[in-house]
Order: structure tokens, then sequence, then C-alpha cells
């Protein structure tokens, strides 16, 4: 890749990441701010090494390479992690107060609901934002002359997923916001296991299925699973639902799986969970470093051969947490 399509490329990434958002809450015209998706001092923290984790990050553009992802695992104070332009002041302060609280219950229907809200609000912002940077490299005039008619039309498919996707994840959002509202439907299903620690956190959804069954789907029929793993006072709680309508015997099977995991099982299932389906997932630096650079070499190799398989079962060889 040249200088000039770097640049231009940095560029774009510049403007898209200074650009002034709205707050995800129905009706409102505030800005957003950098909100924390999960609580900072208690969860966040409680897996910190001088108030630091490594979190998945995106990597510079000049320094990565052809062969590299395009993300890394990145040492980053918890005052900035897991921190994206959701909500405004007012509403990311209101409306998520009851799981913000100094001893949130993990049980609780609602704590659930706003879990998966904002997991799934800061889904539709990442693929708003990519399907954005898309757009911008095709009219890019530094780009655009340079760019093969092959590439042109991967941009296109992938823009078309990404719309799919993002049309999906608002009609989810919608039920969300009646549960959240009301507090009283039960739409969504759910489970809570609890171990003792493990030093990571996740807040993710997937939804599992090959790429063909997938794209025939109706939109709002596509089976998508919430999972949250939070370390808090020494202990990891697991949540993992779906809605009610999604709730087929292979989700519901995968939700149960999480149940009465020995420490080598349950480490095993953190390692798959984020190895082959999610990038939202921050690690004490502690159990970072000590895992083999060997097998972070499988862990990019993996990802990057299996970025579009989705299948709810994948043999996946080797265990970042082995060691832990």
């Amino acid at each position: 890749m040249s200088i000039e399509i770097k640049k231009a490329l940095k560029k774009i990434r510049k403007k898209i990441d200074n650009s002034t958002k709205t707050c995800m809450i129905p009706g409102c015209k505030l800005p957003s701010i950098n909100s924390h998706i999960l609580q900072k001092n208690g969860i966040i923290s409680s897996i910190s090494r001088d108030r630091y984790v490594y979190e998945l990050t995106e990597t510079d553009i000049f320094k990565v390479q052809s062969h590299q992802l395009g993300y890394e695992a990145r040492l980053i104070g918890i005052n900035k992690a897991f921190s994206f332009p959701l909500f405004c002041n007012p509403h990311d302060t209101n409306v998520f107060k009851t799981i913000e609280v100094d001893n949130p219950d993990f049980h609780n229907y609602i704590s659930f609901i706003l879990l998966s809200y904002r997991a799934l609000c800061t889904e539709i912002r990442r693929k708003l934002d990519s399907k954005k940077e898309n757009e911008l490299i095709l009219a890019d005039p530094v780009i655009k002359p340079i760019i093969s008619e092959d590439h042109k039309n991967l941009i296109t498919v992938f823009l078309d997923g990404c719309n799919r996707g993002i049309k999906h994840l608002e009609a989810l959002k919608d039920l969300l916001e009646i549960e959240k509202t009301l507090g009283n439907q039960e739409r969504f299903y759910f489970q809570v296991y609890e171990y003792e620690l493990i030093p990571i956190c996740v807040y993710a959804l997937f939804t599992p299925g090959e790429p063909q069954q997938i794209a025939s789907k109706p939109i709002g029929e596509l089976p998508t699973i919430f999972i949250h793993i939070l370390p808090f006072n020494s202990r990891s709680f697991i949540l993992v639902g779906c809605l009610r309508t999604h709730l087929n015997q292979i989700i519901k099977e995968y939700i149960e799986s999480w149940k009465n995991l020995n420490k080598e099982q349950l480490n095993k299932m953190a390692n798959d969970l984020i190895v082959a389906r999610v990038e939202t997932w921050c690690c004490s630096p502690d159990a970072f470093e000590k895992i083999p650079p060997e097998t972070l070499i499988k862990y990019k190799k993996y990802v990057k051969h299996n970025a579009f398989n989705h299948s709810i079962e994948q043999n996946i060889n080797f265990n970042l947490f082995s060691d832990i």
C-alpha cells in the first residue's frame, strides 16, 4: 500500500473519529459523549493493574503490515477503556444508573436489558462508522482513481451487508427500548452463571449461523445472542441470552453450555468466544502477558482466516488463557 493511500485512509479515519455524533436515545438531539460501556470502577478496575488493562484496538495504518490484522491488544488506562460516543451526558447518567451503582444486581432482568442495550448501541455505532468510512473510501479523490474494480465490488458487497446488519440491530434496539422503558414485558430470555474470577471482561452480541443462512433470514429474525462476562468483587458473572422468539434449540444449548463449568472448561469457553465471535473484550495485564507469543500468532491467524465464519461450532485448537 502506497504512502499516499495510507495518508488518505488515515485522514478518512480521523474525520470519522472527530465527527460529532448524536445521542442514540430516540428523539434526543444532544451530542454524545464518550460513554463507558461497562462500569469503570468496580468492573473494569477489578481486573486492572495500576488502572490499566489490555483492550483490542485499531492498529495505526502506518504500522500495520499486509499480513497482520487491522487491530491489536494494547495496554490502555481504564479511563479510556470500553468508551464510545453513544449517549449524551444526561441520558448516559440517568438511563443506566441502576447498573452504575456500587453493588449492581446482575441477576436482575433490567440489568441484562441495559447491558445488552449498551452493547447493541456500540455495535450499531461501529457499523455506522464502518459504513461511512467505506463510502468515503469509494469517493476519495486519491483512492478512487487507483482502486481496482474487484476492490470496489468487495466494498459494495460489504456495504450491502452493513446496511442489512444495521437494520437488524435497529429492530432489536426498538425491542430493548420497550423493555428498558416498561420493564415487565419479558421479551428476552437470559441466564446468569457465577464463577470464581477470570481476568477478562466481555460485552458483546453475535449472530451464529452460516453466511448463506444469515443472508436468507428476514430482518428482525436473525437469531442474536447477547453475552457479557463481568468481573466484580472477585467473581465473574456471565450473562447470556436472546430474544425469546430467537430461542431455538441450538441457541438454548449454547446459552446452557456456560453452566456448571470447571476452571479449565470456563477458560476454554471464554477463549473460544473471544477468538471466534467478539472483538469487544479486555484482559488483565497479568493474564495477557502470560500468553505465549506462539499462541498469539495462532490467534491472529485464526481470526484473519475465519473473519466470516459465524458457525456456532468452531474447532479452535489453542487457548489464550490456559495459564491463568
